[in-house]
C-alpha cells in the first residue's frame, strides 16, 4: 500500500494542495563485469574520478550504471560499472548545485535535486534523466506545489515511481508530487512546520514516511494514522528504513551515532549505536542485516550489524564520503567523495553473516505493453523456484533492449537476492 491520505484532513502539519486523479519470456541478465566480490571482508576495488564536489549518488536496479551529482560542477556523471569509468556527463536541465539523487525501481529514470535560493539557476527543480538515452526533463517543485521549495536537499520516490518526495531544508517542509512517466496517480502534498528536514525516506511498501529534522533532533513520521515526532540523537542528517523490519535508522551528523526508531510504535528502540565521527549518509543492505554509514570527516565507511548493533568493519574510502548507495543485489556499494572528486567502489562480503559463498540470481524480465501493470506475472513464466512463496511480488515496470526483435520495448523486471538468513527474497 502506498502512503494514504485517509485520516489526514485534521492533521496540522498537512496541506493537500491538489488531488490528481504479452508473450512472456524470461531474461537472464549476466552478472556485472566488476572485479570479484569480497568473500569475507568488504574492500575498495576501484576509485573513479568524477566531476567537481560530488554530493549525491544512486545505482540503477540492474547495477549497470551509477549516477553522481557534481554539486559545484552543475552536472551529473554517469558511470558504467562494468568499465568502472564515467561514460557521459549530463548538464541539460541540471541546476547550479545538484545534490540528492533517487532512481526509480524500474530503472527507467534517475532524479536529481537542485539546491539553492530563488535566484539560483534551476533552484527548487528536480532533473529527471532517462536512463535509456540520457534525455532530461525539469520538474519545477515551487510551481507544482504553489509554495516555496527552493532548497531541495534530498529526494526519494514511491515504490511504483509515481510520486516524488523532496526535503525542502530551509523552507521547513517536505513536498510530494506526482512525476511524469510513473505508474498510477497521486496528490500534491505539503508537509509543513518541519525544522530543517535534511532527508526523507519511505518504507519498502511506501506506506510510511520518515524525515530527519537536523535542528530539532527529531524524526518526523507520517503514515495513514497521522504524524508524530520522535526525539533522536543530535544532528540527524540522513535516514534509511529497513526493508525487512520497517525500523528507521537516523544518522547523527553531530552525535556520531545511529538512532533506531520503531515507526509503528513512534518510539526509540534501545540505545543509540555509536559509530563515531560526523555521519553523512546511511544505506541498509537488501537483506536488512547491515547498515553502511559514511563518516565524512574520517574518510571511512563503517559496516554496522543491525542484529548486534556492533561495528563489524571500517573501510577507508576517498576524501569526504558525502553519500553512499548499495546495489540491489547487495554485492557492491558506492560512495561519492566530495573533497577529492571521486567515487569509491566497495565489494561487499558475499554473506555478511558468515562469510560463506552466496549464490546469485539473474535479473528476471518479461515483455509487456506500455499500459500493462506489473502486479501479476504471466502464468506461462517459469518462476525462480526458490521464490515460489513470493508469488507476484517484486515486479516493477522498466524498459529493455531485447523485446521486439532487439528494437526495445517495455518489460516487467525484478532482482532476486540472497539473504543472510540463507533464503531467497525480492524487494
Amino acid at each position: 500500500m502506498l502512503l494514504s491520505l485517509a485520516g489526514w484532513a485534521a492533521d496540522p502539519h498537512l496541506v493537500i494542495l491538489r488531488a490528481l486523479a504479452a508473450t512472456a519470456v524470461l531474461l537472464a541478465v549476466p552478472s556485472l563485469a566488476l572485479p570479484a566480490q569480497a568473500s569475507t571482508a568488504a574492500q575498495v576495488i576501484a576509485t573513479i574520478p568524477v566531476g567537481a564536489t560530488p554530493f549525491g549518488i544512486g545505482v540503477t536496479p540492474d547495477g549497470s550504471r551509477v549516477y553522481v551529482s557534481n554539486s559545484t560542477g552543475a552536472s551529473v556523471s554517469v558511470i558504467d560499472t562494468a568499465a568502472a569509468t564515467v561514460t557521459s556527463t549530463i548538464t541539460s536541465d541540471v541546476g547550479t548545485t545538484p545534490v540528492g539523487i533517487a532512481i526509480d525501481r524500474s530503472g527507467m529514470y534517475a532524479y536529481v535535486a537542485n539546491y539553492g535560493g530563488s535566484g539560483t539557476f534551476r533552484a527548487g527543480t528536480v532533473t529527471r534523466i532517462s536512463v535509456a538515452d540520457g534525455s532530461t526533463t525539469s520538474i519545477d517543485l515551487p510551481s507544482i506545489a504553489a509554495t516555496f521549495c527552493y532548497y531541495v536537499l534530498n529526494i526519494t520516490l514511491s515504490p511504483d515511481g509515481s510520486t516524488l518526495y523532496a526535503a525542502c531544508q530551509d523552507e521547513h517542509r517536505v513536498i510530494s508530487a506526482p512525476v511524469t512517466g510513473g505508474a498510477g496517480s497521486g496528490s500534491v502534498l505539503m508537509i509543513r512546520n518541519l525544522t530543517f528536514p535534511t532527508d526523507v525516506a519511505l518504507s519498502s511498501s511506501g506506506s510510511t514516511l520518515v524525515s530527519s529534522l537536523s535542528n530539532t533532533n527529531q524524526a518526523f513520521i507520517l503514515d495513514g494514522s497521522g504524524s508524530s515526532f520522535v526525539g533522536v540523537t543530535a544532528g540527524p542528517y540522513a535516514v534509511a528504513v529497513s526493508p525487512t523490519t520497517g525500523l528507521a535508522y537516523l544518522a547523527g551528523q553531530t552525535s556520531g551515532a545511529l538512532s533506531v526508531v520503531d515507526t509503528a510504535a513512534r518510539a526509540i528502540v534501545g540505545s543509540a549505536i555509536t559509530v563515531g565521527g560526523s555521519l553523512s549518509d546511511i544505506a541498509i543492505t537488501p537483506d536488512g542485516a547491515n547498515a553502511l554509514v559514511s563518516v565524512v570527516d574520517q574518510d571511512v565507511v563503517r559496516i554496522v550489524s543491525l542484529g548486534t548493533g556492533q561495528i563489524t568493519q571500517s573501510i577507508a574510502v576517498g576524501d569526504g564520503p558525502q553519500s553512499l548507495t548499495i546495489s540491489s543485489d547487495g554485492r557492491y556499494a558506492y560512495t561519492a567523495n566530495r573533497y577529492d572528486n571521486t567515487v569509491s567502489v566497495i565489494a561487499l562480503p558475499e554473506n555478511p553473516a558468515s562469510g560463506e559463498s552466496v549464490p546469485t540470481a539473474p535479473i528476471q524480465q518479461f515483455a509487456r505493453t506500455e499500459s500493462d501493470a506489473c502486479d501479476a506475472q504471466p502464468t506461462s513464466l517459469a518462476d525462480f523456484p526458490a521464490l515460489s512463496d513470493h508469488g507476484d511480488r517484486g515486479w516493477g515496470p522498466s524498459w529493455a533492449q531485447w523485446p521486439n526483435g532487439g528494437t526495445g520495448g517495455f518489460v516487467c523486471t525484478r532482482q532476486p537476492f540472497y539473504t543472510s538468513r540463507g533464503t531467497w527474497s525480492v524487494a
